[in-house]
């Protein structure tokens, strides 16, 4: 009886055992079949639940730093937006990183199709066993999901988790798995500040990724979990010991170049951070950009700017004004410099200080610095294309009384050298940078054309007299751009600091199309050109003088030579020197813009010409000239009205077309003014003028004999 219910309950047994395993078998054939099914329709599966599109992914570009190109098309730098990154290929990226990543965060990445579902069910059991979250599960695919498609303040939910395990299903189904390593390693974050696996073996190592060796390797890998806690700490170093095994472990590395490896000392080195390289070029590309696009493209866009600087040039000229300034005379420890293609605009070079960036980030190449004698060639153009003088006219370098009818302040300017030549010609005042024949011409032509002149040219000056003289600021940039607009016969255009920008997939989002717009006749410019020539070869800017070069130039010198400059060009290329300092502290009576940088600027332009040899090799001739009788006073055509004439040389183009009116007792005053030393006197004493605190230059006996017809003083009819 008893082996009859034994074998009885061993029946029963192995039926009940056969009936569980064929429900395990079915069971796992449905979930694998639904599994199946779910993989096979998990795209419309997921846009029925509305979770975001997987295919954004493949054209999808995270945060990246701006490249930045040089005239060339060569790369640089990197300057970092909001996430300092720099894209790469997962071919550039060393075979150890990749190794240790997929062996500490997801050793199953190249069987799993997502989802580690070994992995969740040991997270699990590994979490219950020990009463606390000791283990996750996310898989590199996940976690690609979680950075991409979700923000990082999302709370962490169950039904979050369980978007990112649908999303990784279709991403592993749409992408393959190069594709999703590299997009993460692009991705991620390293800390530090360091975005993408690129940043991070340079914010570490400064190596490219393809550099990092194992040891190096195998510790980036470890900071991924915490980075600001674990660099550079007992815990860090424990982390890649431990990754270090499980690479050997995973047979990805042999024992013995474990051991090399954990026994190799870390040598930390920072690469050189955002700005570095030609930092104030850099940084006036970053102000750039924002003319050109919104903030959230120079975030989001992968920039690559194309610009127009020459950086071979640029570390050449950097170290020449550095040991230049570095000897300058007292008072002079500062300076900067700008360059500027002529043709095309394009400002090559951008030097806005000598020393330590870092300790001093002011641009001084892009900020005002009182312009001094830069500024006098504007004035001449105004006389000139007033058709109130040429080169070869005469203009009085005599004392000169001025006083402000209002304030009752009296200004009486005084030469460099505090002495007078008296009647010279426009070449010669000009060569020799004479302040009292400046301010005449400025008086002659006023002021105002003055003032609209020079704002052809980019530069602006306030309506007084002393802006003759450059009393007026203007930046480095601002000068060399209207020198440049006088090296191409006065057409101007705007400076061209960026060629080009284009987005990661090349798209072009800014090209620059300068216009080039005549401002004021070439004949006009010609006949400055070739005094400003002069200045070069016989004046005040000899230093500048190069053999078998055509330079043209202008030297400066602003009051107590706080501000001292040199401007001189080619006909193919400008550029301008400032020297001073950020004190604005007086400099040694030496320190002049002939004595200190017109010598600078040789030495730079010397350097340049070994690079780019001259394209144009000679400036215009002198214009032609036209001879009129023209009425003394108000230079136009003679008239009924006119009572002395003479004969005037005038640029070819700028001559009278109309008969003059009567004259009005300004221009009379005016004309008295001009020619008072005529004749060997004086008609104004200066100290008798500040004694009597005359509110005008008076001429009134003269000015009525003249008047009356009575003046001793004729020309010739």
């Amino acid at each position: 009886m008893y082996p009859e219910i034994n074998q009885r309950k061993q029946e029963l047994l192995k039926e009940i055992s056969l009936r569980i395993l064929k429900f395990i078998a079915l069971f796992w054939l449905f979930s694998f079949l639904a599994w199946k099914l779910l993989i096979l329709l998990i795209s419309p599966v997921n846009r029925l639940l509305k979770l975001p599109d997987t295919q954004r992914l493949r054209n999808y570009s995270p945060i990246s730093s701006i490249e930045i190109y040089d005239n060339q098309d060569q790369l640089v730098t990197l300057v970092q937006s909001k996430e300092d990154r720099q894209i790469i290929s997962l071919e550039e990226v060393s075979i150890y990183l990749r190794q240790a990543l997929i062996a500490t965060e997801d050793h199953n990445f190249y069987s799993h199709e997502g989802v580690d579902l070994q992995g969740i069910l040991r997270a699990i059991w590994v979490n219950l066993s020990s009463g606390q979250l000791k283990e996750g599960a996310s898989t590199i695919t996940q976690q690609l999901v979680k950075n991409v498609f979700f923000h990082p303040k999302e709370w962490r939910s169950i039904q979050r988790k369980l978007k990112e395990f649908l999303l990784a299903l279709e991403v592993e189904k749409k992408y393959s798995k190069e594709e999703i390593l590299e997009a993460y390693l692009n991705q991620v974050f390293w800390g530090n500040g360091a975005y993408g696996i690129q940043r991070a073996a340079k914010r570490y190592f400064n190596k490219n990724a393809s550099e990092l060796n194992l040891a190096e390797a195998a510790y980036l890998a470890g900071l991924l979990t915490s980075p600001s806690s674990l660099h550079q700490s007992k815990a860090g170093k424990e982390r890649q010991q431990s990754i270090l095994f499980k690479m050997e472990k995973n047979q990805y590395i042999s024992a013995k170049q474990k051991k090399e490896a954990q026994q190799e000392k870390l040598k930390f080195e920072s690469a050189p951070g955002n700005l570095t390289r030609f930092p104030f070029y850099t940084s006036l590309i970053i102000k750039e950009l924002k003319k050109h696009l919104t903030p959230s493209q120079t975030q989001r866009l992968g920039l690559k700017v194309y610009t127009s600087l020459d950086q071979n040039i640029q570390k050449q000229a950097q170290k020449i004004l550095e040991k230049k300034i570095k000897n300058a005379p007292p008072g002079i420890s500062q300076g900067a410099l700008v360059l500027i293609d002529v043709p095309s605009n394009q400002v090559r070079l951008v030097i806005g200080g000598v020393g330590n960036f870092w300790e001093n980030q002011w641009n001084r190449a892009t900020s005002p610095h009182t312009m001094g004698s830069v500024f006098k060639p504007f004035v001449y153009l105004t006389g000139f294309a007033e058709g109130l003088y040429s080169a070869n006219s005469a203009v009085l370098d005599t004392p000169f009384i001025y006083v402000n009818s209002e304030t009752k302040e009296i200004w009486q300017p005084k030469n460099f050298d505090r002495k007078f030549r008296g009647k010279i010609d426009v070449k010669t005042a000009l060569t020799y940078s004479r302040n009292i024949p400046a301010i005449r011409v400025a008086k002659h032509a006023k002021i105002a054309n003055v003032q609209e002149m020079s704002s052809r040219f980019g530069l602006k000056i306030e309506p007084f007299l002393s802006s003759a003289l450059g009393s007026s600021a203007a930046s480095p940039l601002e000068l060399a751009n209207a020198y440049a607009t006088l090296a191409r016969r006065g057409i101007f255009a705007e400076p061209v600091i960026i060629r080009r920008i284009e987005d990661k997939n090349q798209n072009i989002l800014y090209q620059a199309k300068p216009e080039f717009l005549p401002v004021v006749s070439k004949n006009v410019v010609d006949e400055l050109v070739k005094v400003l020539e002069n200045v070069v070869k016989n004046g005040t800017g000899r230093a500048a003088l190069i053999p078998n070069l055509a330079v043209a130039g202008k030297t400066g010198t602003s009051d107590d030579s706080k501000d001292v400059w040199f401007a001189g060009f080619t006909p193919d290329i400008a550029m301008v020197l400032w020297g001073g300092n950020d004190q604005n502290q007086k400099a040694a009576h030496s320190a002049t813009g002939g004595g200190v940088m017109a010598g600078i600027w040789k030495s730079v332009m010397s350097a340049y010409l070994k690079e780019n040899a001259p394209r144009i090799e000679n400036f215009p001739k002198a214009p032609p000239k036209k001879k009129l009788k023209v009425d003394a006073v108000t230079m136009l055509l003679p008239s009924k009205h006119t009572r002395h004439e003479k004969l005037h040389e005038f640029i070819l183009g700028t001559e009278p077309n109309q008969k003059s009116p009567a004259a009005s007792q300004e221009e009379i005053n005016d004309y008295f003014e001009r020619n008072f030393a005529e004749g060997g006197f004086s008609l104004v004493d200066p100290a008798e003028a500040i004694e009597e605190n005359l509110e005008i230059i008076e001429f009134s006996k003269i000015q009525k004999e003249f008047s009356s017809g009575s003046s001793p003083y004729r020309f010739n009819k």
